[in-house]
């Protein structure tokens, strides 16, 4: 019989120690402690552990949603109006995109002053947040 001891741990290993041996079974040569590889043991005094729970899957790494992302094709289509109807500007290349607001214009332009009037027409379009002006001066030849 096993004497009662003040540690759980010593409990728990007794527990351990004598089902091994009433199922005929030889103890382990190593220390049986409490926690193991699979983690903590409870022993017979402590509640079990809680179960281990995985976080949650992060969101994917996209503008949001179908929503957001038409909204900013729409935007995309305003700002290319917008440069399309100023004459000054006629013969430039110039591309646009939009993501949460944020528009991007490549392409070249004639001139630095035209490169600076196609930032500014783009940000003043509703729902521009920033303008990253990408726009190259195109060499004349």
């Amino acid at each position: 019989m096993v004497g009662r001891s003040k540690s759980p741990n010593s409990l728990a290993v007794a527990i351990i120690l004598g089902a091994v041996i009433l199922n005929g079974c030889k103890p382990p040569a190593e220390d049986v402690s409490t926690s193991g590889p699979v983690g903590p043991v409870a022993s017979a005094n402590e509640p079990a552990p809680p179960a281990t729970t995985l976080p949650p899957e992060p969101a994917p790494l996209t503008s949001g949603s179908a929503d957001a992302s038409a909204g900013d094709s729409k935007l995309a289509v305003r700002i290319e109006a917008a440069l399309a109807a100023e004459t000054a500007l006629h013969g430039s290349s110039i591309g646009v995109s939009a993501v949460d607001g944020v528009v991007t214009l490549t392409g070249s332009t004639r001139s630095h002053d035209l490169r600076s009037m196609a930032a500014q027409i783009a940000l003043s379009v509703e729902g521009v947040k920033l303008v990253r002006n990408e726009l190259a001066i195109a060499r004349e030849t």
